[in-house]
């Protein structure tokens, strides 16, 4: 990963330079292999922009790979952080188009195909992104994050300024965000574990939604789509053989690991011994990946330890294997500075952030894993029941609320435990709405967490940016609706 930060703001020179030098020092350790910045005065707006970043070197090792990126033939900058895996080709068909390149870098491939298609040039693209460029002809600054969200990209707007980042912490750093708790970002993360796009745990600060552009020109900022996932209508209205498709998102599988061991470094898995790590790491060796690095977290605890499976998946394939085996007091000494590290809070967080320290101390720069895998190939439990579960919401959500009223009281009144709390709860609740894989995820009825905010030793701000919501409310009902009318996921 790299580090990317940029302003444009109606202050001097000197001032951003030691803005950047803040907020591009706190992005530090993403990238320790190289740092760069870019100041300049864009003449038809009065405003002075500032790129900067911190680079953990993946592809073209040189200092070819600089950033920021200049294309001379534009004048366009840039600053990025991930890789297009198809790189290669698309520099080829460029090539023949009569374009020039000095780097071996996808980095150049991006900018220069942006500068030429603007936001098309995106559809051919494989791989995982999240980019600032300053388009010098049309004094705009363009934000673009991949279509799954993968990469982080968030931004703040001042009064007469214009902030972006990878981290918050680098927002933070800049010295021009109010240190305010989002009340709506808690809410979130209560809920799910993980606050939802676009925001964030800090009130202002927004996340670029995944598959949009964000455009910032003459003090206004517009976010479009540019990609979403839309339902495959073969398999919709069963036209080809489930067998058909069952090959196909095989073969579309073994392409996206080979994709990804694109790289002019070591490549190594995060292996817990499931179904998803699993596969990739089968995958590989079918690739002919040779001298794989394996990394797994375990517990010492029975009930959470998964050891004997990643043990048992990396002597079958002869992988030189990691394994962190980690006591309850253990976990607890390493939280601080897990903490440390997380831009936001995830439920998730620290084991990603153990099994990332093994790696990293194994002098590996890139890991792959399954994140994502039970998501989008339906492996979470909950999920064979989710149809039954969806016709049952239905019909729950048609009755009157008084009479899910007394269903609450008499399930609060025989049952006990987290299960049956959290359905009086939702009784009781406008919840109901909400989609059944949601219902599923949420960690805490609403009561539950309006009690913790409010218990909270240092109160959050009631009051919360009328922007967030409106954004936020906007994003949830679409993503609904195309979930009802089949269109998308």
């Amino acid at each position: 990963m790299c580090g990317i930060f940029g302003i444009v703001t109606r202050s001097g020179r000197g001032e951003v330079e030691a803005i950047l030098d803040r907020a591009v020092g706190a992005l530090a350790h993403r990238g320790p292999d190289d740092a760069g910045r870019q100041i300049f005065h864009d003449e038809r707006s009065g405003m002075t922009v500032g790129l900067g970043h911190r680079r953990l070197s993946i592809l073209d090792l040189s200092s070819a790979g600089h950033q920021p990126m200049v294309d001379q033939s534009t004048g366009n900058s840039i600053v990025y952080n991930g890789e297009v895996f198809n790189f290669r080709q698309l520099r080829q068909e460029m090539e023949t188009a009569g374009h020039r390149f000095e780097s071996e870098t996808d980095t150049e491939v991006i900018l220069k195909s942006f500068g030429a298609r603007g936001i098309e040039a995106i559809t051919p693209w494989r791989g995982m992104f999240a980019f600032g460029i300053w388009e010098q002809e049309a004094g705009r600054l363009s934000l673009v994050r991949d279509r799954l969200g993968i990469k982080p990209l968030y931004y703040f707007e001042g009064a007469d300024f214009f902030i972006f980042g990878s981290e918050i912490r680098a927002l933070l750093a800049s010295g021009l965000v109010p240190r305010r708790l989002s009340h709506a970002g808690v809410e979130s993360f209560l809920s799910y574990g993980s606050v939802e796009d676009p925001l964030t745990i800090i009130e202002g600060i927004y996340a670029v939604l995944p598959g949009h552009r964000l455009e910032y020109r003459d003090g206004r900022v517009e976010s479009k789509p540019y990609w979403e996932i839309r339902v495959d209508e073969r398999a919709k209205e069963e036209l080809v053989p489930k067998e058909e498709l069952v090959d196909e998102i095989a073969s579309l599988t073994r392409e996206a690991v080979r994709l990804r061991t694109v790289a002019d470094v070591p490549i190594s898995l995060f292996l817990s011994g499931g179904i998803d790590s699993s596969a990739i790491l089968s995958l590989l060796r079918q690739e002919g990946s040779r001298d794989i690095r394996t990394f797994s977290v375990n517990f010492r605890e029975a009930e959470y330890n998964e050891q004997e499976y990643a043990e048992l998946v990396a002597r079958r394939y002869g992988t030189v294997h990691t394994s962190v085996m980690l006591t309850e007091v253990e976990v607890l000494a390493k939280i601080p500075a897990a903490l440390g590290s997380l831009d936001q809070p995830s439920i998730d967080g620290i084991n990603t952030w153990v099994v990332s320290e093994a790696t990293a101390a194994a002098g590996l720069k890139v890991a792959l894993s399954g994140l994502g895998g039970d998501e989008g190939f339906l492996g979470y439990r909950y999920f064979r029941t989710i149809a039954r579960d969806e016709k049952l919401r239905k019909m729950v959500s048609h009755v009157p609320e008084g009479l899910r009223a007394v269903a609450s009281a008499a399930i609060r009144a025989t049952s006990t435990g987290a299960s049956a709390t959290k359905l009086s709860e939702l009784l009781r609740s406008g919840s109901l709405d909400l989609p059944t894989v949601k219902l599923r995820r949420k960690l805490f009825t609403d009561r539950q967490r309006e009690e913790l905010i409010r218990s909270s030793p240092d109160p959050i701000r009631s009051i919360e940016d009328e922007r967030a919501r409106k954004w936020h409310a906007a994003w949830t009902a679409r993503q609904m609706e195309n979930c009802r009318n089949g269109d998308s996921i």
